[in-house]
């Protein structure tokens, strides 16, 4: 879908960004304000990585080999879940909408080095970052 709407903002690179980031959250501008269904929308979103370290919670970025591979999240969750931590969020960034998607997954706690290995294999898994 981003490929037909894209060619619109070839001369607005800025406008661009934004288009895109509206898809990517399923919002619209209606009447100065963003919606997203038929709530109106604060200006600001809560991701919950941007304040895990001062909550004392764990970050793991996923950078994926290909994003469009199955089973990335759920693998990730299912290593996380058996080191028995909660997941407080996931952000998965829409693959045809992000030029380098990422998943983002919030633990309860901070996430033990001994988890990153074994993060890495799942299938689609090209690169971990912890924090």
């Amino acid at each position: 879908m981003w490929k037909q709407i894209a060619k619109y903002f070839n001369k607005y690179p800025k406008r661009r960004i934004i288009a895109q980031k509206l898809l990517e959250y399923g919002l619209r501008i209606e009447k100065n304000s963003i919606y997203c269904g038929k709530i109106d929308l604060s200006d600001s979103t809560c991701h919950l990585k941007d304040v895990a370290p001062d909550m004392k919670w764990g970050v793991i970025e996923i950078i994926p080999e290909d994003p469009s591979i199955p089973g990335i999240l759920a693998g990730v969750a299912n290593i996380v879940a058996d080191a028995k931590l909660s997941i407080r969020q996931a952000i998965v960034d829409d693959f045809e909408l992000s030029e380098e998607p990422r998943l983002y997954i919030v633990v309860e706690k901070q996430v033990p080095g001994i988890l990153i290995p074994k993060i890495r294999n799942v299938k689609g898994v090209k690169a971990v970052v912890i924090y």
